[in-house]
């Protein structure tokens, strides 16, 4: 049967563990710290655990004053600010010309849909000159990404800003397991999330180490602790071998 919620998850894990036919001695704080660190890996190197989106973000009176934009702490990476529309057409009218009645002719008067004599092949060439001009003329801004801690981006101070200003930033943001539920039934975030509980269990026992339970049974806190680790290095082996999506490679 599927899994669909945090709760289904962890009796799953502690099932794997042996519960209950034997107690796992763990705070349900401690489990849940746990299943939050496996889901942290999972977002962060799984090709499955982020998702590309658009991120609308209004500029408010602190980020005009530090010219940084505060982002959902779900994003983890950043691709671009996206330009708008007025910057998109800034960059077509805005472009040199050498006639014209104001001296600055819009490209589309050239070039654009309406422009006659122009065969589909010559328009599709035109629209790529066009993509060149707005990159030259109209750069994408330059942006600085921190994550740690702040989850802010930072625009150089040339950056006009004003409160009220709408941002569109293209990011990979991470999933959020209680709106995409299948995540809870992935095989490798069951696994490992496992392996880290087991690790916490080991680690509780081993304060009692020697201790003798009611049944004559003793446990052994040092072979848990070192089978949790050694299927934990296993494990985020897999990760990078098998589910981490390749590095970009660039040449310039």
């Amino acid at each position: 049967m599927p899994i669909t919620s945090r709760e289904d998850f962890l009796s799953y894990c502690l099932r794997s563990l042996g519960e209950p036919a034997i107690k796992i001695n763990l705070d349900v704080d401690q489990a849940h710290d746990r299943i939050d660190e496996a889901l942290s890996y999972y977002t962060q190197y799984h090709y499955d655990g982020t998702e590309r989106e658009i991120v609308r973000v209004e500029a408010d009176a602190s980020m005009v004053a530090s010219k940084k934009l505060v982002l959902p702490k779900s994003v983890v990476s950043v691709l671009r600010v996206v330009p708008t529309l007025t910057e998109f057409e800034a960059a077509l009218a805005g472009a040199p010309a050498s006639r014209g009645q104001d001296g600055a002719i819009s490209l589309n008067y050239y070039y654009g849909a309406n422009a006659g004599g122009f065969s589909m092949s010559s328009y599709a060439a035109y629209s790529i000159q066009m993509d060149v001009i707005r990159y030259l003329f109209r750069p994408e801004r330059s942006i600085t990404f921190r994550r740690a801690g702040t989850n802010t981006i930072s625009f150089d101070t040339s950056t006009a800003m004003e409160v009220g200003d709408v941002f569109m930033v293209e990011v990979y943001q991470g999933i959020d397991p209680d709106t995409n539920v299948a995540v809870w039934d992935d095989m490798w975030l069951k696994e490992f999330a496992t392996c880290l509980l087991k690790l916490q269990w080991g680690n509780n026992l081993s304060k009692f180490s020697g201790v003798q339970l009611p049944t004559g049974i003793t446990l052994n806190a040092d072979k848990i602790q070192d089978e949790a680790r050694q299927e934990r290095e296993k494990l985020l082996e897999r990760l990078r071998n098998e589910y981490e999506l390749p590095m970009d490679f660039y040449m310039g």
